[in-house]
């Protein structure tokens, strides 16, 4: 096991201020839609923002009823932080490239700093569970870098959506995993992981992949002593204690719909006449989760040298599991159940319950791969030529961060 290397608060902050900064620039960068159907950019921030909108003033409408946006149907919590931005700066003044005759047009910035907030403490949670689990300052701050300049990530963090919520969970998910697996992964920090799972499950359904994908794991430390069986109770009570209360919240704003799914059936039966989603669009959602901004995607040479870098990263980190520590094993092994257990939800999710492609189903599961590929070449090539890597690696997706701001910057996310 390496030495182990503590995690610098002050570096924390730093790359939670870098990430932050990034968020905003792209929140600035796309123009408020006003209220009306947008292609481009963000096109489904309207109907988002309807539901912040209506939390902000101290409501939670639902749909059909009382909101003809669909995502009333669905648990409001993945919009708790934007509503919070809008109740305390909806008053910000509009700029030219918010201006618009709507009169919702100048709140969107405010709602944005909600999803830019959570994009910023996603990274920060994902810098320090890397270098928690590696033992490794390296480790911290090339995720959290790759992590804050990630261009995907950063589009989400710029505008009114749920996924803002749903990666932010899962990656303080990630992060208690890492503490109770640096703990021994025995009794201490379960009840930590427990209530973080809780907090995934308050998300998209798209993130719910990470709690059963921590089964094996813990059925491996039960199996080996490391803890009792009675110490699962803990963990369980603390995950119900976290979803316990808004689920039975939405089972009586939805009649018994839990989930909200029984309504988006009804929804996609109203508006959809047989098979929606063809082949090309469900590929298109593996492009989105790097930078496909619905019709403004990079060029084609970012996504070549994307798949090369994380190739080359990720076959490193395999061959490094020959001398990699137990832990670092089941962590590899957690993290290939979880990328597998995405993938099967996301393909259930467009070809069975027919949900829109996007590329924030299957981003985190893209994020903890580009991690690992980041990360780890610097533990198996020599010292000069693994660092050399992770800079190029690094310095590649700041480039792409920045080709999409400027990709989306003229594009006005003109009317579909």
């Amino acid at each position: 096991m390496p030495a182990r290397e503590p995690v610098r608060p002050l570096e924390l902050i730093g790359l939670g201020l870098f990430a932050l900064a990034l968020r905003l620039a792209m929140v600035w960068a796309i123009p408020a839609a006003g209220g009306r159907p947008y292609r481009n950019c963000a096109p489904d921030e309207p109907a988002h923002f309807a539901i912040v909108r209506a939390l902000a003033s101290g409501r939670a409408p639902t749909w059909p009823d009382e909101t003809s946006s669909i995502y009333g149907a669905f648990l409001p919590t993945p919009y708790f932080a934007q509503a919070l931005s809008l109740a305390v700066a909806g008053d910000l003044p509009a700029t030219e490239r918010t201006a618009s005759s709507h009169p919702a047009a100048r709140e969107y910035g405010a709602a944005r700093l909600g999803s830019a907030l959570l994009g910023a403490l996603a990274v920060v949670a994902l810098a320090a569970a890397a270098g928690i689990l590696a033992c490794q300052r390296g480790a911290t701050l090339s995720v959290g870098l790759a992590a804050a300049c990630y261009p995907q990530l950063v589009l989400l963090g710029a505008y009114v959506n749920a996924d803002a919520f749903t990666l932010c969970a899962g990656a303080f998910y990630a992060l208690a995993l890492a503490r109770w697996a640096r703990r021994g992964e025995g009794e201490e920090g379960l009840k930590a992981l427990g209530a973080a799972g809780g907090v995934v499950a308050l998300g998209q359904l798209s993130g719910y992949y990470l709690v059963p994908a921590t089964v094996p794991w813990l059925a491996w430390a039960l199996w080996r002593g490391r803890m009792r069986a009675r110490a699962l109770v803990g963990p369980l009570l603390a995950f119900l204690l976290v979803l316990g209360p808004f689920l039975v919240w939405n089972v009586r704003r939805n009649g018994g719909d839990a989930l909200g799914l029984g309504r988006y059936h009804r929804f996609l039966l109203a508006v959809r006449d047989g098979p929606h989603i063809r082949a090309p669009e469900r590929f298109s959602a593996f492009l989105a989760s790097f930078g496909k901004f619905t019709d403004l995607p990079l060029g084609w040479p970012f996504y070549l040298f994307a798949a090369l870098f994380l190739a080359s990263g990720l076959s490193m980190a395999v061959a490094a599991l020959r001398h990699a520590s137990g832990t670092a094993r089941r962590a590899a092994f957690f993290l290939g159940t979880a990328v597998l257990a995405n993938l099967a939800l996301t393909v259930n999710l467009y070809s069975f319950v027919d949900f829109s492609p996007s590329g924030g189903s299957l981003l985190l599961s893209a994020i903890f791969l580009t991690g690992v590929a980041v990360a780890v070449p610097r533990n198996v090539l020599s010292a000069r030529l693994g660092l050399a890597f992770t800079v190029a690696y690094l310095l590649f997706l700041f480039a792409a961060a920045v080709e999409a701001q400027v990709l989306v910057d003229p594009h006005p996310c003109l009317p579909g």
